[in-house]
């Protein structure tokens, strides 16, 4: 769906990632700063994502990074589909554990 967009600058990983996580796309939960290291704005952006309870380790010149926490498993993405070869949308589906399915 997304991969196939070629991130120029790894910064832009971290931001997008805010912006699907915002109720409003135009309010940022994070401003974008370019001049901070890439280890600091995902330590940050994971910080606002996931609360603050999680630990960041990052190696200098590689995109990898481990990214350690305690959460619950709610469920699982069971089935991605293009919706059309003319744009990037898809259908989703999510198998929640002990829940309801939900399909976009």
């Amino acid at each position: 769906m997304y991969r196939s967009h070629d991130a120029t600058v790894r910064h832009d990983k971290v931001y997008a990632l805010l912006g699907l996580c915002a109720d409003d796309p135009k309010a940022s939960a994070l401003e974008p700063n370019y001049g901070l290291p890439w280890s600091d704005a995902l330590k940050k952006g994971t910080t606002y994502i996931l609360g603050g309870k999680c630990s960041v380790q990052t190696w200098p010149d590689t995109d990898i990074a481990v990214i350690k926490g305690k959460g619950w498993i709610l469920g699982y993405i069971a089935q991605v589909r293009p919706r059309s070869s003319e744009d990037d949308q898809a259908y989703v589906s999510i198998q929640f554990n002990h829940t309801a399915e939900w399909s976009s």
